[in-house]
């Protein structure tokens, strides 16, 4: 059975191949509904693009590839984003897992560039990125936006939470919440340090804590901590529920607050949300600006400002007046 082509497509709605052509490919002057029909018809015909072919005559496949470390609810919002605003501007997306391992990354990686795709939104594994394999697509002027991480890389696409800003922001909170006795809960890292700015700023008292060590070293303490950031909304669960289970009394009394507005935060956890939204929608437009100047790839880091959703986690009846979620 000969494989249906353009024309046949053409010849049932009556218009002109090139204007098949343009609808598949989603141009911006056929009409929404001419392009409905086309792709109506053309699933009845049963008509399969080459996009290799057609990438051979334009130069590009109108794909772009999205790479992430793991699939988590830290990335849903970000690859949602990015994959309706690329859809939108006539972009199809090719999702892939990097792994754990450099190895596993450079695989993923070379996977996408065997598609031909038209440039890469990439969360590296590590600060830096896999070097070697940065370089080999910057040879081939592959467009890439890196999301998260620094990477040493000249002219360089850089996205990056506020990590900073996210630690200030939460000791704000709680500074504003007239918490008296705070303390940050996790690895050490640029929110932190920004937490730690704060307070010393407003001369308050303030403590660290690895993960969940808070529980043996102030367990029973007369001086628990009044206000906790934690480095995570699952970890802020966690601490909420060890509280509500081994010392409901200072469960009452304790202000807690996560950080990326995940969607265990929605169940009352107060938590700085690093605007994945915008880093996304942020992404897409540099992606295109890289793609329209492909022989002249100029890059920029740019930092995303975190928000503030506060829920029941900070709504404590001895710590003061509690402001209203927003």
């Amino acid at each position: 059975m000969p494989k249906t082509n353009l024309s046949d497509i053409a010849k049932a709605l009556n218009i002109s191949q090139a204007t098949v052509s343009r609808s598949l490919n989603n141009h911006p002057l056929i009409k929404d509904e001419t392009k409905e029909a086309v792709q109506e018809m053309a699933l009845k015909l049963g008509y399969q693009s080459n996009r290799i072919a057609s990438a051979l005559r334009t130069g590009s496949t109108r794909m772009i590839g999205l790479a992430v470390p793991r699939l988590s609810a830290d990335y849903a919002v970000l690859l949602n984003v990015m994959e309706e605003y690329l859809r939108k501007a006539g972009f199809h997306t090719v999702l892939v897992q990097t792994g754990d391992s450099l190895k596993s990354e450079r695989s993923a990686i070379r996977y996408l560039l065997r598609l031909q795709i038209d440039g890469i939104v990439h969360v590296p594994m590590k600060e830096n990125g896999n070097l070697r394999l940065l370089r080999d697509l910057r040879k081939q002027k592959i467009p890439e936006v890196f999301i998260g991480k620094h990477t040493s890389l000249p002219n360089a696409s850089v996205l990056l939470p506020d990590w900073k800003g996210a630690g200030r922001l939460a000791a704000q909170h709680l500074y504003d919440q007239q918490c008296e006795r705070i303390a940050y809960i996790g690895q050490t890292s640029e929110r932190e340090q920004g937490f730690l700015e704060f307070c010393e700023s407003k001369e308050m008292n303030v403590n660290t804590y690895e993960t969940l060590d808070i529980f043996r070293k102030e367990k029973g303490n007369n001086q628990w901590p009044d206000g906790l950031f934690c480095e995570s909304d699952q970890l802020a669960y966690q601490i909420l529920q060890l509280l509500r289970e081994t010392q409901p009394k200072q469960e009452k009394r304790t202000a807690v607050i996560g950080c990326g507005n995940t969607s265990l935060a929605q169940a009352g956890i107060s938590s700085i949300d690093l605007a994945y939204e915008k880093m996304g929608q942020q992404a897409v437009q540099q992606m295109l600006g890289l793609i329209a100047q492909r022989n002249q790839m100029t890059g920029s880091i740019q930092l995303i400002p975190p928000g503030l959703h506060i829920r029941q986690s900070t709504w404590r009846t001895n710590i003061g007046w509690r402001l209203k979620s927003h």
